[in-house]
């Protein structure tokens, strides 16, 4: 120890500091003096003196090991014959008695990794003879019931989802630097990613950018899809892994999060694809799907998207938070156009998400209800809707649902439309509408009557205007 630490101290490594940093035992020093000796009579014309001038007051007495026969079956799950077990240990220089159970084994001076137990005399018996004569066989009793692990399982269940969308699962380091982090805020200059110097900062980094424990997945996920997109079209990444954040105790928080980067081409050119036109590229929507289709394979209810403008790493306007039953569990955006030059992504459309994992377990549900699909026939109407420009299409698609019931099965955006036909400042919105009853095939005059039960309610409620009907 004393060796190791004075190395470490003054950062002088020899070979000699390695092997004795290890422990040599006392006992191989007049075995050396010996070998010395000889060399020098042989090589150098010395003359060996006979006798040993040795100073060694306490000896270090012999490790004897009980080495039993039925102990070697258990662990290996075969027994070796006595001569086998006889010729491998001495062989190795160990020193054997017989005894009625199996072997007194004295252990020689050179083995220090060899500790009192028998299981490191069966683990050389095991690779002298070989690891291919382990038999295989089931255990002889019967496995405990497994305990679930609910936080696990749902982990699980997000890496599943995400890589079942398409997305690659990448592992970056959990170390980083407080340069790395500040790339995220643009103009950060000398100041930190998200205010304050609150990072946990190792004592003896092994290197400058490996200096503090990261807070945000994001720079590292950023880093791979920059290396990756130098010979690849298009990258959907994501990661799972832990954050580490000051708490003011002993110990730092952990809390999971998930973060995903999507950039270039949806999808790689094709031979039928029209002349002069790329695949389109990864945008917003692209990642809002995935955040929904997330959200869905997780049974989360009270889902929204709202506007936001913090995140300084997000692009302005083009940016929302998630809220899960009115709480934030995370951002997603486009990345803003500063940060993606400092990461070489430099006239890229980035998308990227971060989402609180511990939130996203603790909003799923145990148990989720399941409905029965309907047999009966589905009647499907449209609905063009003028609204104000700055109007989110979620607000109109709560009032659809609102107006509709439980006869209006889905609801889906299919059209926007900003143009002359239209007042200046106001957008267009056509949704498709499926109707489907529980109990009986509706008629005709049926569906318009809860169609029309749907345009009353967005003109009272939204003061909007049916498009084709109202003037």
């Amino acid at each position: 120890m004393s060796v190791r630490k004075t190395a470490r101290q003054f950062n002088l490594f020899s070979e000699a500091s390695t092997r004795f940093s290890k422990g040599v035992h006392p006992e191989t020093a007049v075995p050396a003096a010996k070998r010395a000796a000889e060399l020098f009579h042989r090589h150098a014309g010395g003359e060996v003196v006979g006798g040993i001038v040795d100073e060694y007051p306490a000896p270090i007495p012999p490790q004897t090991i009980t080495l039993n026969r039925s102990e070697i079956e258990r662990v290996l799950g075969f027994g070796l014959p006595d001569g086998e077990v006889e010729r491998v240990l001495t062989a190795l220089q160990f020193r054997l008695e017989n005894t009625p159970w199996g072997w007194s084994v004295v252990t020689p001076p050179t083995r220090l990794d060899i500790q009192a137990g028998a299981a490191d005399l069966i683990e050389e018996l095991a690779r002298v003879s070989g690891y291919d004569r382990l038999p295989d066989r089931l255990l002889p009793l019967e496995m405990p019931t497994p305990k679930g692990n609910r936080s696990l399982q749902i982990e699980q269940k997000i890496q599943d989802t995400l890589a079942d969308l398409g997305l690659s699962e990448c592992i970056t380091y959990a170390l980083s630097s407080k340069e790395a982090e500040r790339k995220l805020v643009p103009g950060a200059g000398e100041l930190s990613v998200m205010g304050g110097p609150d990072y946990v900062t190792l004592v003896n980094p092994v290197s400058p950018e490996r200096a503090v424990m990261r807070r945000t997945l994001l720079p590292g996920l950023l880093e791979v899809a920059a290396r990756n997109l130098q010979s690849a079209e298009g990258v959907a990444l994501f990661e799972f892994g832990f954050v580490y954040l000051l708490a003011g105790g002993e110990l730092p928080d952990e809390p999971r999060r998930v973060a995903v980067v999507l950039c270039g081409r949806r999808s790689a050119g094709a031979w039928d694809d029209p002349l002069g036109v790329k695949p389109k590229a990864f945008d917003f929507f692209d990642l809002k799907g995935v955040v929904e289709s997330l959200a869905a394979a997780l049974h989360l209810g009270g889902m929204t998207f709202e506007p936001t403008t913090a995140g300084p790493h997000l692009h302005p306007g083009k940016a929302a938070v998630l809220k899960v039953n009115g709480a934030e569990v995370g951002t997603l955006g486009e990345l803003h156009p500063k940060v993606a030059a400092v990461f070489g992504l430099a006239d890229r459309a980035v998308q990227v998400a971060e989402l609180d994992a511990e939130a996203l377990i603790a909003a799923t549900p145990e148990r989720y209800p399941y409905r029965p699909f309907s047999t009966l026939p589905a009647a499907k109407r449209d609905v063009a809707v003028i609204v104000p420009d700055d109007m989110p299409a979620e607000k109109v698609l709560g009032e659809l649902r609102a107006g509709g019931g439980e006869l209006l099965t889905e609801v889906s955006l299919f059209d926007v439309y900003r143009g002359e036909s239209i007042p200046a400042g106001t957008k267009s919105l056509a949704f498709a509408l499926t109707y489907q009853p529980k109990e009986k095939t509706l008629t005709d005059k049926e569906i318009d009557k809860a169609h029309e039960k749907i345009e009353g309610r967005l003109r009272n409620v939204l003061k909007a205007k049916i498009r084709g009907k109202d003037a």
